[in-house]
């Protein structure tokens, strides 16, 4: 008896269309976290990534003229920034308005999926002086970063943007 409704199980999961299942995906790691597998160790995307943050946090914009693909579209939570001198303009702008900027606790994975599609999700926590309200500012954030051909091709931010909001306001009617 336990044979046949074993046959009967195995036949109704073989028998599914998965065709419409989803998307399967790998995730691939370059952080120093536990591994789950070895699919996740040397991922060149993390990598970079992570490579961007320090270069950003140091206002090197070098590697991400290279990275980032001419026509990048970014979302800042509900701010669009189309092209990447824009983005790298508004980087540049933003080491006026905050000095000492930091990216800490950072955790990044690429996930690479079945269809082709390439994402990183990157955490970490930025920190910074005002430079006109002389208040240190911690925000957690996360980002997602669509790659095409080797390129970020879009980019997606979420975090709580009050008090850095704040502190460009200020900036703003300083000029």
């Amino acid at each position: 008896m336990k044979k046949i409704i074993l046959l009967l199980i195995i036949t109704i999961c073989f028998s599914c269309d998965n065709q419409n299942a989803g998307i399967a995906g790998i995730i691939k790691s370059n952080s120093n976290i536990e591994h789950y597998n070895e699919t996740e160790y040397d991922d060149n995307l993390s990598k970079i990534v992570l490579d961007l943050a320090n270069d950003y946090s140091s206002a090197s914009f070098d590697s991400s003229y290279e990275i980032y693909s001419d026509t990048v579209s970014v979302m800042f939570n509900k701010i669009e920034v189309n092209g990447k001198d824009n983005l790298i303009d508004g980087w540049q702008y933003e080491h006026q308005v905050f000095s000492d900027i930091k990216i800490s606790d950072p955790y990044v994975h690429t996930n690479y999926f079945s269809d082709g599609r390439v994402w990183s999700n990157f955490w970490f926590t930025w920190k910074a002086i005002g430079n006109f309200t002389g208040q240190e500012i911690e925000i957690k954030g996360h980002f997602d970063y669509r790659w095409e051909d080797g390129k970020i091709v879009e980019a997606i931010g979420f975090f709580d943007a009050s008090e850095y909001n704040k502190e460009y306001e200020l900036a703003q009617l300083a000029e």
